[in-house]
């Protein structure tokens, strides 16, 4: 029943799934719920991570949001596939070119995994009150200069169609 009241509250849904294959359990719970879309907090490979993503795909109503938290430095799930990533303070230092690709390498390993959508990067400001790692994952103190630079991490990522 595609409009029954589960379908329309699972449009709501976000889920975290923290299975790294695809299982009959998962897709159970996949098809029960009808979420709007799925966060993967951690990655194993990448033709797992993949695979797993197209079964998801097809078992959501779709298009599903398939999402990834990665800005580099602390918040890099990607280092399981690929080599870390510099923190967005140390692209933000070298200017908005170096954010721009920290942005354009994210947005294409996201899409080559099958991923859509990525949930980064923290456009908070750097204060003292952040602390040491909250400050690493900013792009710096000043509103307007975060501002450009996560408009420029954002073209990055918009390149390869991450939302």
């Amino acid at each position: 029943m595609k409009d029954s009241p589960a379908n329309k509250l699972g449009e709501l849904l976000i889920l975290r799934i923290d299975a790294e294959r695809w299982t009959p359990s998962l897709e159970r719970l996949l098809r029960a719920a009808a979420a709007a879309g799925i966060l993967l907090p951690r990655l194993s490979s990448p033709d797992h991570t993949a695979e797993l993503l197209r079964k998801i795909a097809s078992v959501l109503p779709g298009p599903p949001l398939l999402m990834l938290e990665e800005e580099g430095g602390e918040v890099d799930p990607l280092r399981a596939i690929l080599p870390s990533l510099p923190p967005p303070q140390a692209a933000a230092e070298r200017g908005r070119a170096a954010v721009a690709e920290l942005g354009e390498l994210i947005g294409e390993a996201l899409s080559l995994l099958g991923f859509n959508t990525n949930l980064a990067p923290l456009l908070d400001l750097a204060t003292p009150a952040c602390g040491l790692i909250c400050a690493t994952r900013t792009l710096g103190a000043d509103p307007q200069l975060v501002a450009q630079h996560g408009q420029a991490f954002l073209r990055g990522l918009e390149r390869h169609k991450i939302l």
